[in-house]
């Protein structure tokens, strides 16, 4: 009934609005107030596609743009991982290239989760590993020249990044589900990146490859 009367339409038109945000004037009430509307579109739009099969079809026709708000701070990056979510047909008509612009956005733009949510979203479908995905996952992510620009807080104990990551920690030792979105920037995005890697071993044919890779 939602899709007949156009909610992904209009909630796509409201999440399109946080591009006509002024840059020079982001604390003005104009500017709240839109990335507001727009937070709250995206939050009704990961409902509406979460695990429908049609609806992510929808959502999927608007990933390069998806992709292209993540640094807006209106969480798309939980409706690009609505728009996999157990659909294997969709992770698997994915363009490799959008892998590689993923990775890119972290080399050159810095180390933060929702870089990572497209993929982790389609490295596997449940117990079924997208081999193809993984290998470009692990294959990017290996590369000499891209690995020290990616990995975070993969140090030794004794080194100061292990005790930083340590501290910082232990502000969440006896906190209870902890959302990833309410962590600090750094360990968001080290709990995801380990996610991704050990999403990138599910499953049971060539993994030998991949499992090395990632050790």
């Amino acid at each position: 009934i939602l899709r007949n009367l156009g909610m992904f339409d209009i909630c796509m038109k409201i999440i399109r609005l946080v591009k006509t945000i002024d840059r020079n004037n982001l604390l003005s009430a104009q500017s709240k107030n839109t990335r507001t509307l727009a937070l709250e579109a995206s939050e009704v739009l990961y409902w509406f596609i979460l695990e429908c099969p049609r609806n992510q079809e929808l959502a999927y026709e608007h990933i390069q743009f998806l992709l292209r708000t993540l640094d807006d701070n209106i969480k798309t990056h939980r409706v690009i991982e609505a728009i996999f979510a157990g659909n294997e047909y969709l992770m698997k008509s994915l363009p490799k290239q959008y892998i590689t612009d993923c990775v890119d956005m972290i080399i050159n733009q810095g180390r933060f989760s929702p870089y990572l949510s497209l993929l982790l979203s389609v490295c596997a479908c449940g117990e079924m590993n997208m081999i193809d995905n993984q290998y470009e996952i692990i294959r990017l992510v290996s590369s000499p020249s891209n690995l020290k620009k990616i990995l975070m807080y993969f140090v030794p104990v004794s080194h100061p990044e292990y005790q930083k990551k340590i501290k910082a920690m232990m502000a969440y030792h006896n906190t209870k589900d902890v959302k990833v979105d309410d962590l600090p920037a750094d360990l968001a995005y080290h709990l995801q990146l380990m996610t991704l890697l050990n999403g990138c071993t599910v499953g049971r044919d060539n993994m030998t490859t991949i499992e090395a890779k990632v050790q």
